[in-house]
């Protein structure tokens, strides 16, 4: 209900009646979750899953970090993490659905960490469970049998999103670690490269995803969405490794930039598929990140650092794509204002900054759209009520955008929400 449309090229997205009538139901689901009584069971897990991803397209981050952390513990208490000792009385459709569901938060996990800034609640070396076995649900209420191997399923892109989210994971712990920039960002670019070479021929591109049902087209467009911010995050702090040669980091900072600009030509139209900004929360994550990278590498170019840089990209074409796609942010904060409002404070930042180096002035597109909030230099906390479509009091940003320290990528992807209302938010109901 967090959405309607008539047609793929028709989304209409969190007017006030649809966005009422979502919390009407997501508080009544919360409320029989609160009164569940009990061991937890896997449809527990499953629908608390189901909260804390309302949570996040609804701009409530905080609550959603919360409440996922006691759905991980309700996780490990069911085991989910490692496989099975017993066979579960033979029933394949309970075994596949707790391995779906496992990699399911497994997944969500990393992401929340990175958005948020925060440790991973689940760590790689205690992870020992299998992914699910290549069957859709009707395979599986068959007990497997009625499948053909060359068959293309839906349930593979869920198997791929959960191995790239892996290497995320793994590459985040590497650069919080101070491992090598260099050595860490080519080691974690080849397995990249492996999953790629490793997906089917209907997820890989070879296909139009307009010959393709709607199910696929949308499984591409969020593969090509996790790809995408992977490259970003594992190359993306050789932009700001000021001691290498050039001719080092060139290869990366193409890769990270190649990444940044598959996204914006999603987001604009000029890609083979779309990617509407409001409809997903992973989208606006993973947008906030593309034209924040464009941005700190025109900020660098123009401090005259990467100036021997040769890149793929003309400075140009990628600050109007980047601007266009801050334009949609700022349109968004009219109905989709957590967390499209945060992710463009931010970004008029570093807009400013670009603009100020060059001595023009770059008019506030948040601004102009809802001036009565007065955002220069604000940005916005969780919902303190969970009524939808309600504005809070912004609070003052303090990061220096001057800076362009090393740990710059890690505040970039968490300010927005961090530090905001966390004592408001005591205990996870």
């Amino acid at each position: 209900m967090l959405f309607r449309a008539n047609s793929p090229e028709d989304v209409t997205y969190n007017d006030d009646h649809v966005l009422q009538n979502s919390e009407h139901h997501f508080q009544e689901a919360r409320s029989k979750l609160s009164a569940e009584k009990g061991r937890p069971r896997l449809e527990s897990l499953q629908a608390r899953l189901a909260v804390c991803l309302y949570l996040l397209h609804t701009g409530r981050p905080n609550q959603a970090w919360y409440g996922f952390g006691t759905l991980v513990q309700m996780m490990f208490v069911l085991g989910l993490h490692q496989p099975r000792t017993t066979d579960v009385c033979g029933d394949l459709i309970l075994r596949e659905c707790q391995k779906r569901t496992f990699w399911a938060i497994a997944t969500l996990d990393i992401y929340l960490s990175v958005m948020l800034g925060r440790p991973p609640l689940i760590h790689e070396e205690d992870i020992n469970q299998q992914y699910p076995q290549q069957l859709d649900d009707d395979e599986l209420s068959s007990g497997g049998t009625a499948g053909h191997e060359n068959k293309d399923r839906l349930v593979s892109a869920s198997v791929l999103h959960a191995q790239i989210a892996r290497v995320v994971r793994k590459a985040v712990r590497a650069q919080s670690a101070g491992t090598d920039k260099v050595d860490s960002a080519s080691a974690f670019n080849q397995e990249l490269s492996s999953w790629q070479a490793s997906l089917p021929v209907i997820l890989s591109g070879a296909v139009h995803p307009s010959s393709l049902v709607a199910g696929f087209r949308r499984q591409i467009t969020v593969l090509r969405l996790a790809h995408s911010h992977a490259a970003m995050l594992i190359n993306r702090p050789l932009l700001l490794l000021d001691t290498a040669p050039s001719s080092v980091v060139e290869l990366h900072i193409n890769t990270c930039l190649t990444a940044a600009n598959v996204i914006l030509d999603m987001l604009t139209g000029s890609g083979s598929d779309g990617a509407p900004l409001g409809a997903f929360w992973f989208t606006q994550y993973v947008a906030f990140n593309a034209v924040s990278i464009v941005y700190v590498w025109l900020i660098q170019r123009k401090r005259g650092r990467l100036s021997s840089v040769n890149a793929f990209f003309q400075d140009l074409l990628l600050m109007h794509k980047a601007d266009a796609v801050q334009k949609q942010f700022a349109a968004a904060t009219k109905t989709n204002a957590p967390p499209s409002l945060r992710y463009n404070i931010v970004l008029e930042e570093l807009q400013q900054e670009i603009h100020a180096l060059d001595g023009v002035p770059w008019p506030q597109h948040t601004s102009a759209i809802v001036p009565e909030l007065q955002l220069s230099n604000m940005a916005r906390q969780d919902p303190t009520t969970c009524e939808p479509g309600v504005l809070f009091e912004p609070t003052p940003l303090d990061m220096e955008f001057n800076a362009m320290d090393p740990d710059l990528w890690l505040q970039l992807d968490s300010f927005p929400f961090s530090n905001f209302g966390l004592e408001q938010w005591a205990s996870p109901s």
